[in-house]
């Protein structure tokens, strides 16, 4: 298991973890905690809620709704980029079309790193910290050929900031 922390006065908060051996990332806060998977190269959302203990998140992962007789489960479970992939018809978070006018989309996980601190936004007004020790951010690319879209969680002062680049 992979886990970063931060100290505050002398009391250690565990802040993120990844479970190499079931892909799952969690992100906690003194009072939240939020989950994600990856599932056959998807980025899964899980859990966004009150402070879980640690686990893999498997036993909060419900189907939305009834389906069709030949609707697959996957394509029922909320995708934490949904995009218009082939088969899921939910809502999308990116709307991108290619020169030939393409509008599918298969965002697949390529890789993560976590670390301590929280990129500034270039140009825009942000939330910052003053140190670096005071924030822990876990940084997800996502890619498809020609496509790469990088994910950004930080973990600071009891809140979760998120954005997409």
């Amino acid at each position: 298991m992979y886990i970063i922390n931060c100290k505050t006065n002398d009391e250690v908060i565990f802040l993120i973890y990844f479970d190499e051996k079931r892909l799952v990332f969690h992100l906690q806060g003194n009072r939240f905690s939020y989950q994600m998977k990856i599932v056959d190269g998807v980025l899964m959302h899980m859990y966004w809620g009150s402070r879980l203990p640690s686990c893999d998140g498997d036993c909060l992962f419900t189907l939305a709704g009834e389906a069709a007789s030949f609707d697959l489960p996957f394509n029922r479970r909320p995708r934490e980029v949904p995009t218009q992939e082939k088969g899921y018809f939910g809502r999308r978070a990116l709307d991108i079309v290619n020169a030939q006018g393409d509008d599918v989309l298969s965002l697949r996980y390529e890789s993560h790193t976590i670390y301590f601190g929280k990129k500034a936004l270039a140009g825009l007004p942000s939330s910052y910290t003053e140190t670096e020790e005071e924030a822990q951010t876990l940084e997800i690319t996502l890619a498809q050929t020609g496509l790469t879209v990088k994910l950004y969680f930080s973990i600071f002062g009891g809140v979760m900031t998120r954005r997409t680049v």
